[in-house]
C-alpha cells in the first residue's frame, strides 16, 4: 500500500457530529464516538497499528532482586522449594516505586486478573537469561510497567546479599 493510498484510507475514519458522553471526571467531560465501521482494514494498516515492545536480554552475572504483584497471598508460580515456573514475569526496585497500590499494578503491568494485585514477592535470583522490556497493553489495561521475563524459571537465593537491577 502507497503513502497516498494510506492517507486516502485515514481519511475515511471520522467521528461521529455528536459525540456520546461516557463519563464525567473532575469536572472535565470524556467523549466518544465510533468509528466508521465500513471500513476495510489491509493487514499493512493492521502492522502498523500493532503494539510495540522494548526488550533486551541479559546475564545476571550476580544475584539481583526483582518483585512480582500478585492478587493472591500464595503465587502458584512459586516452587514447594521456593524456585520460581518458566515464564515468570517480575518488575524492578525502581519500577516498583512507580506503583502506588495494588490496582494501579493490575493496570501499570497488564495483569491477567483485575482483582487488586496487593501481595509482592521479592525474587532474589541470578538465573539467566533475563528478558527485560516494557510492558505492553493487554487484558484491558494500559501497561507502560518495566517487566522482567524469567524464560527458563528463577532460582530462589534466599540470605544472599544482591544488587538491585538499575533499570
Amino acid at each position: 500500500m502507497t503513502w497516498e493510498a494510506a492517507l486516502d484510507r485515514a481519511e475515511l475514519l471520522r467521528f461521529d457530529a455528536a459525540p456520546n458522553v461516557v463519563a464525567f471526571h473532575r469536572g472535565i467531560r470524556l467523549a466518544a464516538s465510533l468509528l466508521n465501521a465500513s471500513v476495510d482494514w489491509s493487514e499493512t494498516a493492521r502492522q502498523s497499528l500493532r503494539r510495540q515492545e522494548v526488550i533486551s536480554t541479559e546475564r545476571l552475572p550476580d544475584p539481583r532482586l526483582f518483585f512480582r504483584f500478585s492478587a493472591a497471598p500464595v503465587d502458584p508460580r512459586v516452587l514447594t522449594n521456593g524456585d520460581w515456573t518458566p515464564g515468570t514475569y517480575g518488575t524492578t526496585l525502581n519500577d516498583l516505586r512507580m506503583v502506588p497500590s495494588g490496582f494501579a499494578a493490575v493496570g501499570r503491568y497488564a495483569l491477567p486478573n483485575p482483582r487488586s494485585a496487593r501481595y509482592v514477592f521479592p525474587i532474589v535470583t541470578d538465573s539467566s537469561p533475563v528478558q527485560i522490556g516494557t510492558v505492553t497493553p493487554n487484558f484491558g489495561q494500559a501497561g507502560g510497567g518495566v517487566e522482567v521475563l524469567f524464560p527458563t524459571g528463577a532460582k530462589a537465593m534466599t540470605g544472599v546479599s544482591h544488587r538491585i537491577a538499575r533499570e
